[in-house]
């Protein structure tokens, strides 16, 4: 597959079949995702990946503490939209009401998708060490970007969810992650159904809007 048709086809996928994604793919998608630049080449990723029966086991945990009320404590903080700066801000009050709207009107909800880690039969938890410096942040960005980008081309789906990173107790304890790695993101991949949900398209921001050029 053309890079631009990989780049085109990926976006966020919020309900899954149940077909599994081979593991010969996952180390694929992993080892294309490894081509990603970082600071002194210091490659500062760890990939966790939960399948077959721990995802399953890791889904319905996470739908017990969620049904239970308990509160979400991902490792990286959150903050309040109110308090991010006004661009994003703006572009998040957009997509949300988009994207209720397109639930609403297709009489279906992201909530139980979330709950149940998207039906997805492959999870990838990205983590670095706790100690690490901004740039190892950053590289982990691309790294995650690189290997949706190595997903699609193989006609893989995929989410990069908050809601996968929730309670992160649940995947140390699953896939003995240790407790000097921050788990950072969640990354869902699998096949899409056939749920109306998957065909919602957020928006971009006009080029213009973001884009200074001086010659």
């Amino acid at each position: 597959m053309e890079f631009n048709e990989a780049l085109m086809r990926r976006h966020a996928i919020r309900s899954y079949t149940d077909q599994p994604v081979s593991i010969k793919d996952l180390k694929a998608i992993v080892a294309q995702a490894q081509k990603s630049p970082s600071w002194v080449d210091s490659q500062p990723w760890k990939v966790y990946i939960a399948t077959g029966k721990t995802v399953k086991k890791l889904a319905q945990q996470q739908a017990d503490l969620e049904n239970q009320g308990v509160a979400s404590h991902s490792e990286i903080p959150t903050r309040h939209r109110k308090d991010w700066a006004q661009m994003p801000r703006e572009n998040m009050a957009i997509n949300s009401k988009r994207k209720a709207d397109w639930a609403t009107e297709h009489n279906d909800d992201y909530d139980h998708y979330q709950k149940y880690l998207y039906n997805a039969p492959a999870v990838i938890y990205l983590t670095i060490a706790k100690n690490s410096p901004d740039w190892s942040k950053f590289d982990l960005g691309m790294f995650a970007s690189t290997l949706m980008l190595s997903a699609s081309a193989k006609e893989i789906d995929s989410i990069p969810s908050y809601a996968l990173v929730k309670y992160p107790e649940l995947e140390r304890a699953a896939l003995d992650i240790p407790e000097d790695e921050t788990i950072f993101i969640g990354i869902a991949l699998g096949y899409q159904s056939d749920s109306l949900l998957n065909q919602y398209r957020s928006q971009r921001s006009k080029l213009d809007d973001i884009l200074v050029i001086k010659d």
